[in-house]
């Protein structure tokens, strides 16, 4: 919309410079016309030679050609003046087509997610069914846990079996394990493990 309306301005600045040239481009015209005139009454008492003549006229035809490209380039002005604000018309439409879309725009995640990805940035335009983000599911997590050998032990010896079996899941009921997995900048902050 910008654009278009700086393009708008621009073009009715040069309407503003084309006439203003256009005037002073008829002067130097009449001028000429003058000049031609005086040149031909010259050529008619014999006092001007026919070259000289023929270099005032290619002058003033030239000065001709001058104002008529000038009022050319004036009569395509508002045609174009016109078509620049049918597009800044368009432009408009679209603007505000897009503004109530985005009134209309809800993103929601189908269930609660931790985002770990992201697709767009900050207004960047997107279609419909594009990728904004990816996340995963929050209702589960793997942890990884670091247990101390003293409480391995601990824990090996509550679940003791007499068999020589190295395999730490056949020897624990992992299930049967109370845990709660908690940060450790706030220990406040924890979730029930399994």
């Amino acid at each position: 919309v910008e654009v278009t309306q700086t393009e708008i301005h621009q073009l009715e600045q040069e309407r503003e410079n084309t006439s203003a040239l256009l005037e002073l481009e008829r002067d130097r015209l009449a001028l000429a016309e003058r000049e031609l005139d005086r040149a031909e009454t010259l050529v008619q008492r014999e006092a001007l030679s026919a070259t000289r003549y023929d270099e005032q006229a290619r002058v003033t035809l030239q000065q001709r050609q001058a104002v008529v490209a000038l009022e050319n380039q004036l009569h395509l002005i508002p045609s174009r003046l016109e078509n620049l604000k049918a597009r800044l018309s368009r432009s408009r439409t679209l603007v505000d087509q897009a503004q109530e879309d985005l009134k209309d725009t809800k993103i929601v995640a189908p269930y609660a997610v931790r985002i770990h990805e992201t697709e767009v940035e900050l207004h960047q335009q997107v279609g419909v069914g594009q990728s904004l983000v990816v996340g995963d599911g929050i209702e589960a997590a793997e942890v990884t846990v670091q247990v101390q050998i003293s409480d391995l032990r601990q824990l090996l010896a509550q679940s003791r079996d007499d068999t020589a079996d190295l395999d730490l899941s056949s020897q624990l009921d992992l299930g049967a394990i109370d845990a709660r997995a908690t940060l450790t900048a706030d220990r406040e902050v924890g979730w029930d493990a399994r």
